[in-house]
């Protein structure tokens, strides 16, 4: 059973309303697009500009899954008497509702139909949903003194976003699109006023429930959509509050179908022909309320679910797929859940604000071995807007995964001609655990200082031979030389789990050549760490070593 969001506090549950629906819904594929009155040499009648513009920046080609499916096709399926949801050109084929499972076989005539598969049906009994407990709004001694932040800036700085943001990246010009369970009182709540002031709400589309009020359904995706476009200051600011959002209804909240894979798929394809630069997707899943269609972890390979193949279609239109590993670390299934296989999104993990791995997040590798989760954020205790006004904190992967998206938005609006394999790769190589991952936080807790300056075009190795530090090891003091003006500057002292164990911050004459003797540090256990020098033009790391004396 997927958790889109784990252990959720101080939010209030929406109770569901549900439309009339069919009581069978399947995927209809068709065999070809013989007949469809579109070609690739004429993108601008199923692209918007700013699409195909993406296109044209990175090279990417036009291929046959850009083109829309049949229209010949879905007006026969609806002489016929089913009704047409919804078409995907990504999979050639569409979602139709039918009441008789009998009726189905009709379509086995149809030289047109390649086949079909039901993905929604009522006869199965719907998978509970996870209860929201309600435990009151943030304490107001938690704000912190930092007049535009407040209580956020501990999810922000966790991963150096902060810098982007002093950097004046905030995510202007940047299309991000959230897939997700619903966006209640999005239009009304007070985080989100100055998106829709600026005009800053691009698009909204709804797969699930069309015929019901957009704003009215699931809370999940208005917490989300928070922690990347929120603004109260003083109280919650998102990772990137100045880009333009894209609202996606695509996950049921209230059931667990293959539907919901093929919603997200369609959901995507209308990200993409609009321009989205990012798509924040806060979901998972593994298994259905059709037994049949319960993913194995064997199927964890990045090319078996439906979910996943579409992220990978989507980062195939140079899209920026960020999606969460998955909140089963507490669960027998314990592993990452799907699309957070897909081997070209940016999977996030989760990790308290010390650096520890939060107990649920999913572990990777995936089935075929490949290192997940990418990168990690804060998932716990994390400040969201609340769904009765106010801020309230949350858990789960559900929400690392959108403070990543935000920060990789303010790093690719620095960089817009790097492609988004080298986005993700910048924010890899800028992970803490990056020549030694693990399974729960991959490569690590990221700095988008650091990343900043590898996307930059700077050598990620170079890092390494910019410092001296001796004596190394070292047992109560030790002196740095480094050619880089870093003034001021801080230094973390990071071990090899990712955590960082003692931080201090420094000024010295300017000049361009530093040396300095440190006795800080002398305190620390016998180990190996990594010595990080920042300012927040400039990042530079060594590995140091911390001996004890002998008695």
């Amino acid at each position: 059973m997927k958790k889109i969001s784990l252990f959720i506090l101080a939010l209030l549950f929406i109770a569901p309303t549900f439309a009339q629906t069919f009581n069978n819904k399947y995927f209809v594929a068709f065999t070809d697009k013989d007949s469809s009155e579109y070609n690739l040499s004429n993108p601008e009648e199923f692209l918007s500009e700013r699409a195909i513009e993406r296109r044209a920046r990175h090279n990417i080609p036009y291929r046959y899954n850009d083109l829309p499916v049949s229209s010949y096709y879905t007006d026969s399926l609806r002489q016929m008497g089913f009704h047409i949801y919804y078409a995907t050109k990504w999979f050639n084929g569409a979602v139709v509702g039918i009441d008789s499972a009998d009726f189905i076989s009709s379509l086995d005539n149809l030289s047109f139909v390649k086949g079909y598969d039901l993905i929604y049906t009522t006869e199965f009994k719907a998978t509970a949903k996870h209860a929201i407990k309600n435990e009151g709004m943030v304490d107001k001694e938690e704000k912190s003194s930092e007049i535009s932040y407040g209580p956020s800036i501990t999810q922000i700085k966790f991963n150096k976003g902060d810098s982007l943001h002093n950097a004046g990246l905030t995510g202007e010009g940047m299309y991000i699109a959230v897939l997700d369970a619903g966006f209640y009182n999005v239009d009304t709540l007070a985080a989100f006023k100055r998106l829709w002031q600026e005009n800053r709400i691009l698009a909204t589309r709804d797969f699930v429930n069309p015929e019901l009020p957009f704003f009215d359904s699931h809370t999940h995706g208005m917490y989300v959509l928070s922690l990347m476009g929120g603004w109260l200051p003083g109280e919650l600011v998102g990772s990137a509050p100045d880009a333009t959002y894209i609202l996606v209804h695509t996950e049921d909240g209230y059931s667990e179908n293959r539907i919901e894979e093929y919603n997200w798929a369609a959901g995507a394809e209308f990200a993409d022909s609009i321009g989205a630069d990012i798509i924040n997707s806060s979901l998972g899943y593994h298994s259905f309320d059709i037994p049949r269609h319960s993913y194995a972890y064997s199927d964890m390979d990045g090319n078996t679910a439906v979910i996943t193949r579409a992220a990978d279609i989507a980062a195939s239109k140079g899209v920026l797929v960020v999606t969460s590993a998955g909140n089963e670390g507490n669960d027998p299934w314990k592993f990452i859940t799907a699309p957070a296989d897909a081997d070209s999104v940016l999977t996030v993990g989760a990790a308290d604000s010390l650096g520890f791995p939060a107990a649920f997040t999913s572990f990777g590798p995936t089935y075929d071995g490949r290192i997940k989760p990418n990168t990690t954020g804060m998932g716990v205790r994390d400040v969201v807007q609340s769904s009765f006004g106010g801020t309230s904190r949350g858990n789960g992967t559900s929400f690392s995964s959108p403070l990543i998206a935000g920060m990789a938005a303010g790093l690719w609006q620095k960089y817009p001609n790097a492609s988004n394999m080298e986005i993700i790769e910048a924010i890899e190589k800028s992970s803490s655990l990056y020549n030694n991952p693990d399974s729960m936080l991959g490569y690590g807790i990221s700095n988008m200082a650091k990343a900043m300056a590898i996307a930059s075009g700077i050598p990620e190795d170079n890092s390494f031979n910019e410092i001296s530090i001796f004596p190394n090891p070292y047992t109560d003091s030790f002196t740095i030389e480094t050619p880089i003006d870093i003034l001021p500057y801080t230094i973390e002292i990071i071990n090899l789990q990712g955590r960082m164990v003692a931080k201090e911050s420094f000024s010295a004459p300017a000049s361009p050549f530093l040396r300095k003797e440190f006795s800080e540090f002398s305190n620390l256990v016998s180990g190996v760490y990594i010595l990080t020098l920042s300012n927040m033009k400039n990042t530079i790391q060594g590995k140091i070593i911390k001996i004890n004396k002998e008695k």
